[in-house]
């Protein structure tokens, strides 16, 4: 059994997140687990990328000498799963993740999700914590490491005795412009553990199979545009594969 690590001992563990998915990604979590993407897949361009301008802004004396190309190289290789933070509805979370009145919320906490990946064949290294928006040009010049999954005692990886470590790009993902803050986002961020072979194709994404999904979801929400078949629907699904947990139809009332 895995030790304890910074998630359980500074008070974060019993934080609660929530993710908005459409209705086949909602499957597709009960089914086979919760899928991580690298963030070559994310259609932010500078999703993994702002690092680079960050350190541009380090006094010379600081400055690790990493380039674009390294921090190209080093996306294939860094995998991100996303939440909002906190489980109050978000009307315009509905509109922008859940894309269609088919889509859910499930709730869950950073425990649940630490969990997951600590028994889970992919662990490696992780940090688990909040996004931090800042206005552009007004980046930080440290920043400050998340809590870290990893197991203790372990060596700390290096990539590449000739290129880049690519543990130091992990904390950077934790950095967004402030024209996301309405996401309010909290992130597992990991790195593949195959990232020190030489290959070049890196996995598209990493699936964590649940077991059982009450492992991971605590409650299921229905959108607030969902009808009544779509109810039905979900609470079948879930009876089946996620006996006992609660599904609900949103708290969130739409004016006619």
């Amino acid at each position: 059994m895995a030790g304890n690590t910074e998630v359980d001992i500074d008070g974060f563990g019993k934080r609660r997140l929530s993710r908005y998915l459409s209705f086949f990604r909602f499957v597709s979590l009960l089914k086979h687990g919760l899928y991580i993407p690298n963030i070559t897949q994310f259609s932010d361009r500078w999703e993994g990328l702002l690092g680079a301008r960050l350190r541009q802004r380090l006094p010379e004396q600081m400055r690790v000498r990493y380039t674009i190309e390294d921090y190209q190289s080093a996306r294939r290789w860094i995998h991100v799963s996303c939440w909002y933070d906190g489980v109050r509805e978000n009307f315009l979370m509905w509109k922008a993740y859940g894309a269609s009145d088919e889509a859910v919320m499930v709730e869950s906490s950073v425990a649940r999700l630490e969990k997951l990946y600590r028994n889970s064949a992919e662990l490696h290294v992780g940090y688990l914590d909040a996004v931090r928006y800042y206005a552009p040009g007004n980046e930080p010049t440290h920043l400050r490491l998340p809590s870290l999954i990893a197991p203790f005692g372990d060596p700390r990886p290096i990539s590449s005795p000739d290129g880049p470590d690519l543990v130091d790009f992990l904390p950077e993902m934790f950095v967004k412009y402030d024209h996301y803050e309405g996401e309010n986002e909290y992130r597992l961020v990991c790195l593949n553990k195959r990232h020190t072979q030489s290959y070049e194709n890196a996995d598209g994404g990493l699936i964590l199979p649940l077991g059982q999904p009450q492992f991971l979801i605590e409650k299921v929400r229905l959108s607030p545009f969902a009808p009544e078949v779509v109810f039905e629907t979900v609470s079948l699904l879930v009876e089946q594969y996620a006996n006992g947990i609660p599904v609900e139809r949103s708290k969130i009332e739409i004016n006619a």
